[in-house]
């Protein structure tokens, strides 16, 4: 059955509606996804962890040992003392893996110092005590009262200066074990980055300016020397062994022989 003309025209209307909304919602999406902006493509190259490009410095503590061998003639000797050391370190980034490195390290060997510094400031104090004792004592006698009372009180503040030496000698104490201090310069190079808290291998060379007292005769010298530096630096903590060597001729240790003297240091600390 044939249609009438104006519904024929009424469907062509609604289709012609229907086509031009549906370009009309295309346009508006093309448009908007036009204006999204578009992901940042990814970095190319090795992405450096910004914790291993800044200062770093650590605190560590571990076992050390002072060495000396001597050569006067025909004539060899050598000596060790085995102590622990405590150093700080700290490591500046200058470009790649390379940096610049500086620490000081305090080892202490000869703990028998210790012990006499201790008993001389137990044998002044009880001195001291002994005397107040016997001062009072003495002043408290009935002959002559005035005079030994006045006498006993300039005796008692007297006895206070012992007193001190002995505070004094034990405040000290903990110093008397030093052997030497030790401060170096040196160039460092790390073998990798921490990314992904993976640890990081390190080396460094350089120069190690050393105040000693000697061992045996605690008298203090001074010297320099090539250092060396081998370690490994894991999240928050670091391990390293180090040695330094004080040439001939290169320290002021008194002796007629030539002197080679030889510092190392195994410590483990925390980086912060």
């Amino acid at each position: 059955m044939k249609q009438p003309s104006f519904v024929r025209w009424l469907r062509a209307l609604v289709y012609a509606r229907a086509m031009v909304r549906s370009s009309t919602l295309a346009v508006g999406a093309a448009v908007l996804l036009g204006a999204m902006p578009a992901e940042a493509a990814p970095r190319s190259g090795p992405r450096v962890s910004s914790y291993s490009r800044r200062p770093v410095t650590s605190l560590a503590l571990g076992p050390t040992v002072y060495g000396e061998r001597s050569v006067s003639g025909l004539a060899k000797e050598s000596f060790w003392r085995p102590g622990v050391a405590l150093q700080l370190a700290s490591r500046f980034p200058l470009g790649g893996g390379g940096g610049f490195g500086l620490r000081f390290a305090w080892g202490l060997t000869e703990f028998e110092r210790f012990t006499r510094f201790t008993d001389a400031g137990h044998c002044v104090g009880a001195w001291t005590t002994q005397a107040y004792k016997d001062v009072w004592a003495w002043s408290g006698k009935t002959d002559f009262q005035p005079f030994r009372a006045m006498a006993g009180l300039y005796g008692m503040l007297f006895l206070v200066m012992p007193y001190v030496a002995a505070g004094a000698v034990y405040a000290l104490a903990p110093l008397a074990p030093t052997t030497f201090l030790e401060l170096d310069a040196t160039a460092t190079y790390e073998l990798g980055d921490d990314e992904g808290g993976a640890p990081v291998p390190y080396v460094g060379g350089g120069l190690g300016f050393v105040g000693a007292f000697h061992p045996r005769t605690a008298v203090p010298f001074a010297g320099l020397g090539p250092t060396t530096a081998l370690g490994m630096r894991w999240q928050r903590f670091d391990a390293s062994v180090r040695g330094t060597w004080l040439p001939p001729y290169l320290h002021s240790e008194g002796s007629s022989a030539r002197t080679s003297v030889l510092l190392g240091t195994f410590a483990v600390g925390m980086n912060f």
